[in-house]
Order: C-alpha cells, then structure tokens, then sequence
C-alpha cells in the first residue's frame, strides 16, 4: 500500500524534506516509528482538519424508532392512583365488608320457615284469607258491570285476589297442618259504577295497609315475604282503578 508523509513539521527548519525521506528510508525501514506522521493515501486535509481528532457521529433517529418509541409509551396504561376501596384488597386490615342488607320485608328467606315458630301469625293468615275472597268476588263483580278494557282490568284483579287466596292458604296448611275456608263474602257495590269503582279503590288500599301490618308483625320471614308481595298488588290495583275513574 502507497504511503503518504506529511512533511509539514520540516517546515521553517532548512531540512529538505526528499533528503530526509532518503535517510530515514535507509536506517529505519519501519516508516510507522517515523517523527513524520504517515497516513494512507486519501484527500488532503488541511492543517485544522487534520488536528481536530475524529469524533464518531450521533446514530440518526429514524421515524420508525421515533414512532415505535412513541407508540410504546402511548400504549402503557396509566399508572392508576391507589383509590381502591376498603374490603377489595387482599391483604387489607380492614375489618370484613358487612354483607347487603336484603329488601324491605323480604327477610332471611335462607332460614327456615313456615314452621311452628309461625303460628303466632296463623290469625293474620285468616284474616286476609278472607279478605283475598271477598277482594276477588268485588273483582268479578265489577268485571260484569264493564266493558271493554276496563272488563279485562278489574277480570285480572279478581285474579290476583283469588291466586292470593291461594298463596295464603298453602301457607296456613303448612304452618298448622289443616285447612281454613274463608266465609263467603257478599260484596255490597253501589249501583253506580263510578262509584262502586270508588269502593274498591278504598279497599285495596284497607288491603295493602293490612299486608304492610301483618309483614311488620310477623317473625317468620317467608311469610314476610308473602305479605309484602301482596301489599304491593294492592298498590298496583289502587292505581288501575283510579286510572280506569279517569277515562269516564
């Protein structure tokens, strides 16, 4: 490979630099311990390039990088805050998170029921054992007196009254063993429809109150259950009539 010497450094000493090279040649072949630097052949660089040492250049960022780089951090979810609530973690020292509170009347329907603890509510089963029959005889009453839509409403709330009927009796049999019949009731309605749909109106409110009574009284929570039910049937057949009153 052809070298090439820079002889700057004969410069401003009276050296001629081919008489130099000539000697140097003959006493020490090795040209790389020369007081000359030797570089390979290759542009000339002028005396502040050449001393400046060479320094490597920056890696150039690509959009890719720079894109994979940001993609990267978009996709990390945030770190969230620590707003766990009480209870959900583990390893908390919280006491045990209490157990929902079950509906309004509903009760402990996981207990049991229905059984001799029950018999103190045997009477308030009587009661609206006769009540149910003589809410669904008004029921069916009525129902032959109108027409129409209002036929078929006051047809399901004698229906509902008489499934009642039913409901409250597989109950007393269970808790007492034996079977109670209602007297048969004789509904006395007004010859007027409007105002034989009022009375029905106050009685299934008397109706309703009389279920929400017996469901605050009772222990028996099956029982309870029953007469909620039934108190909210009483609601629901309140409004059908009143809103039956507002079509006339």
């Amino acid at each position: 490979m052809e070298q090439r010497t820079d002889f700057s450094p004969l410069q401003g000493q009276g050296i001629d630099p081919d008489t130099f090279r000539r000697v140097w040649e003959r006493v020490m072949p090795d040209q790389s311990r020369s007081p000359l630097s030797v570089d390979p052949p290759g542009p000339a660089l002028s005396a502040p390039e050449a001393s400046v040492p060479a320094r490597p250049s920056p890696r150039p960022e690509t959009g890719a990088e720079t894109g994979a780089e940001t993609g990267a951090a978009a996709s990390l979810p945030p770190v969230p805050a620590c707003s766990v609530p009480a209870c959900s973690v583990p390893t908390c020292s919280v006491p045990t998170c209490p157990a929902p509170r079950p509906e309004e009347g509903e009760g402990n329907l996981s207990g049991p029921c229905l059984g001799e603890a029950a018999r103190p509510s045997t009477g308030q089963l009587e009661e609206l054992m006769a009540l149910a029959r003589e809410g669904a005889a008004a029921g069916r009453a009525l129902a032959n007196r109108a027409t129409g839509s209002g036929q078929r409403t006051l047809a399901a709330l004698a229906a509902d009254h008489r499934r009642a009927l039913r409901q409250l009796s597989a109950a007393y049999f269970l808790i007492t063993g034996r079977r109670y019949q209602p007297p048969r009731p004789t509904p006395a309605l007004s010859p007027s429809l409007p105002l034989a749909l009022r009375q029905q109106f106050r009685w299934e409110q008397r109706w309703e109150q009389t279920n929400l009574r017996a469901a605050r009284d009772t222990g028996d929570p099956c029982l309870r259950a029953l007469f909620t039910g039934l108190a909210r049937e009483g609601a629901l057949h309140a409004s059908a009539i009143r809103a039956l009153l507002e079509q006339m």
